[in-house]
């Protein structure tokens, strides 16, 4: 998709090391010398340390090539690596660094007077690109290269937003829909299905979660409907592994994972996490069975419903003292809770006081985009962006000013196994919702009927940026001038929008451009 040439940071005696500028997934080009027989050693990191490859981020990657004497290029075919530097030993010269992910283009943008907005934005958008190979969305381009259902399912609305990937999420469903256990309806944690880590909730909902925000983003409903006796097999599965109500692992010894790879001990229960995203899933099958007009299956689904929350109230909610939190409020588990219905407004003010004092992220990979969609939902977008932009070993600001150009798989650990994971870029969606302001009505798909709603946010004086929708491109501007906010919103021709703009009258735009002035 793109070269750079690489710059030499370091050399001894037969070997020199090379910068490609950014962590990346792809291969260099060498160019071997007219006469030349020997052997060429190249291996790759994503750090050095001392000046040297870091050995520990090597994962293996190397190959060599056996000069012939002619004067030719030299590059990997059929595969690519993840990695930032590279060693060359033996005789030979490096033309560029060629990056290598599926043809998939940015269609849309954004950019902030707040420069820590920005490297999410961007940094994720890189992150997931060099995570995209062969059809599948990858957790990362060097270690296992897996589309884990967790991390895919996870991103998908937020890669939807930013990418052109209709053709690459309707293969990668295919591959969901291939991977689910014809006898028990199990869903595997990885799709193209290899043996790995996952949870019954978090990862394998992405048989529903994912052909539902297909829908959601290209208003196309045909998943849903051949894929639906495939979710009603996948609930019928979780519903035969349950204890007590609750969703557990489907066999003794095998990981069940909750809120993946919190930064601290992971105190939030496996059962509660994995039974809320049961009830989150369910509730959009609800959805789904009225889209594809299978009401008569909804009364089921809702007692289902009903008694997986009163397993989690029983298990989890603490009312003692009216305390109305759920697991001490740790690790977002409010989020979870109030996401489903769950809760009292003194849950919900606990949820939003506790992130008020403690404006970091002590989530993994589920409870990071929950718990910033509900604050900015509740309309505590100056809570929503501290998190986001706090400069604290775990956040997004400590990855920026060390450097880092792709995620890392874990938040503020010393060790860190992978620097190129896409996960946390889930959080990327609230961005184009909340601080463009750009989101559907409830309940239309395909952009159908949109709501412009950029939140006010202190400190954040200006953003600017536009989306890509089947009905055309939607762009929204605001900048602060004085005592006063500028707005410039354009809605593509042949769609409406409603303006929900604090300080202006709500009203309804049809195709154009509009400035307002609050």
């Amino acid at each position: 998709m793109e070269k750079a040439a690489p710059t030499v940071v370091s050399e001894g005696d037969g070997f020199k090391i090379y910068d490609a500028g950014k962590n990346t997934s792809g291969y260099p080009i060498i160019k071997l010398a007219d006469g030349y027989t020997g052997e060429i050693k190249i291996t790759f990191s994503e750090a050095l340390v001392n000046g040297e490859l870091d050995a520990e981020h090597i994962h293996e990657q190397h190959f060599n090539v056996k000069a012939d004497g002619k004067a030719r290029a030299a590059y990997l075919r059929f595969t690519w690596l993840g990695f930032r530097y590279f060693k060359v030993e033996g005789e030979c010269e490096v033309d560029s660094v060629c990056t290598v992910h599926t043809d998939v283009r940015k269609t849309s943008s954004f950019h902030s007077d707040n420069e820590m907005l920005n490297w999410i934005h961007d940094t994720f958008i890189h992150t997931q690109l060099t995570n995209m190979h062969r059809g599948i969305p990858s957790d990362c381009p060097h270690i296992e290269r897996l589309g884990y259902t967790g991390d895919g399912q996870l991103l998908c609305r937020s890669v939807m937003d930013v990418l052109d990937a209709k053709a690459f999420y309707a293969k990668w469903i295919a591959d969901i829909s291939d991977c689910q256990d014809v006898l028990s309806g199990r869903v595997q944690y990885t799709a193209p299905y290899f043996y790995a880590g996952g949870g019954p909730g978090g990862w394998s909902c992405a048989i529903v979660t994912v052909p539902y925000e297909f829908y959601k983003a290209y208003g196309d409903d045909s998943f849903l409907r051949t894929l639906y006796p495939q979710m009603l097999r996948y609930f019928d599965f979780l519903d035969e592994h349950s204890e007590f109500g609750l969703v557990t692992s489907y066999k003794e010894g095998v990981w069940c994972l909750g809120d993946w790879v919190a930064p601290v001990a992971w105190t939030l229960p496996t059962p509660f996490v994995n039974t809320c995203l049961y009830v989150d899933t369910m509730q959009k099958l609800i959805e789904i069975a009225r889209i594809i007009g299978k009401e008569e299956d909804i009364p089921a689904f809702e007692e289902k419903i009903a008694l997986r929350k009163k397993a989690i109230n029983t298990a989890y909610f603490n009312d003692f003292f009216a305390d109305d939190t759920y697991c001490a409020n740790t690790q977002g588990a409010g989020a979870f809770a109030l996401n489903i219905g769950l809760g009292t407004e003194n849950t919900k003010d606990k949820f939003i006081k506790y992130y008020e004092t403690n404006p970091i992220y002590d989530t993994g990979i589920f409870g990071t985009e929950l718990v910033t969609r509900k604050l900015f939902e509740y309309g505590r977008g100056d809570i929503a962006i501290k998190p986001l932009t706090h400069n604290d070993a775990h956040g997004f600001a400590r990855w920026r000013d060390e450097g880092y150009t792709t995620f890392r798989e874990y938040w503020g650990n010393d060790y860190c196994r992978s620097y190129n994971h896409p996960m946390f870029g889930a959080v990327v969606a609230c961005i184009y919702e909340f601080i463009l302001g750009i989101r559907q009505e409830k309940d239309s798909a395909g952009y159908d009927r949109v709501i412009i709603s950029p939140a006010v946010i202190g400190g954040l004086n200006s953003a600017k940026g536009h989306l890509t929708t089947p009905h055309g491109i939607i762009s929204v501007a605001y900048a602060t001038d004085g005592g006063a906010r500028n707005y410039k919103v354009n809605i593509p021709d042949g769609m409406s929008a409603r303006v929900c703009i604090s300080g202006l009258p709500e009203t309804t735009l049809v195709g154009g451009e509009y400035e307002f002035t609050v």
